[in-house]
């Protein structure tokens, strides 16, 4: 399957759609007549490149309906492999190690980003998504966009956000896919991150063909790739998607494994009186995090470090 589809007829009615979400219809009417005043800004968070990513946190009442727009609407989508991240699938479960592994063999790797994609996606594309991908009557279709989108643009941190993040391409995105793999190029994208690789190399010729083509579908869906981000590496280097290395296996790259065994230090570090602090709790559970998602790949080094965190854990 190389497209998203919605497997469930279209919703007809306000009525309709409130039965398919399991509320009242009145409930439905007071959160869409009140949905773009129901978030709140979170603390914004300054990413490695600098950038700032702003999330907001939807009011309960809100999110409640989210959720179960992911359960009852989006849970009928049959989602394409290639689309790797923030979708709940248990048969084939999507996640960066699962997006890793669609390129592990790889004799050259390709990555793209799309700038700012979460502010990018408008409401006019999100009730596009509603009336034209799921087929629903536009004044659904308008129920449905003002309950996911906040002040005119995809809020990222909603939980309805990263299902409509992944049908924003649902128009171009299947024919670029097919085009690739005519070509012999592999195709997955996590979110915002663009990942093309190839089993074997590429001249100059084939790679600025390669990127000329997922670009242009960027840029007709109005969406900006990000210049700083686009790498090209082959075998013959480290070959990383979603800070993963891929070269002879899965791994996290040494500087971040580096990174993880210095937070394990500075938890060593603290004397017995302070590991009663707050402080320490949170730097604690956020080390023994880091070096969870180490075990999924180095699998002795992550349980040697573990032992080492349970000798200071918090008291």
């Amino acid at each position: 399957m190389n497209q998203p589809c919605f497997k469930d007829k279209p919703i007809a009615s306000t009525a309709a759609l409130a039965r398919a979400l399991h509320i009242p219809h009145r409930h439905l009417t007071w959160a869409t007549n009140r949905a773009d005043r129901l978030y709140r800004a979170l603390q914004p968070m300054v990413k490695p490149d600098g950038s700032i990513r702003q999330v907001f946190n939807p009011a309960r009442p809100l999110k409640d309906i989210q959720r179960r727009i992911n359960r009852h609407i989006f849970g009928r989508v049959d989602f394409p492999f290639y689309l790797q991240g923030g979708i709940r699938d248990r048969k084939n479960p999507r996640h960066c190690l699962a997006n890793a592994k669609l390129h592990s063999d790889a004799k050259i790797v390709i990555n793209e980003d799309i700038s700012g994609f979460f502010p990018s996606i408008t409401k006019r594309q999100v009730q596009n998504i509603w009336q034209h991908f799921f087929r629903f009557p536009p004044d659904i279709a308008i129920i449905l966009t003002k309950l996911t989108i906040h002040d005119g643009q995809l809020p990222q941190g909603a939980p309805t956000s990263s299902y409509l993040a992944n049908l924003a391409l649902w128009e171009h995105e299947p024919p670029t896919v097919e085009a690739l793999f005519i070509k012999g190029i592999r195709y997955s994208r996590y979110i915002d991150d663009i990942t093309l690789s190839s089993t074997y190399f590429q001249n100059d010729h084939s790679k600025t063909a390669m990127i000329r083509k997922v670009r242009s579908m960027c840029n007709r869906n109005k969406y900006e790739v990000k210049r700083s981000k686009h790498r090209i590496e082959s075998s013959g280097q480290p070959m990383r998607i979603n800070n993963l290395q891929i070269n002879n296996g899965i791994s996290l790259p040494k500087r971040e494994r580096a990174c993880i065994r210095a937070a394990v230090h500075s938890c060593e570090k603290h004397i017995e009186e302070e590991r009663t602090a707050n402080e320490y709790h949170v730097l604690f559970n956020s080390t023994v995090g880091r070096v969870n998602h180490l075990r999924q790949f180095h699998r002795h080094e992550g349980k040697r470090l573990l032992k080492r965190l349970d000798a200071c854990a918090p008291l």
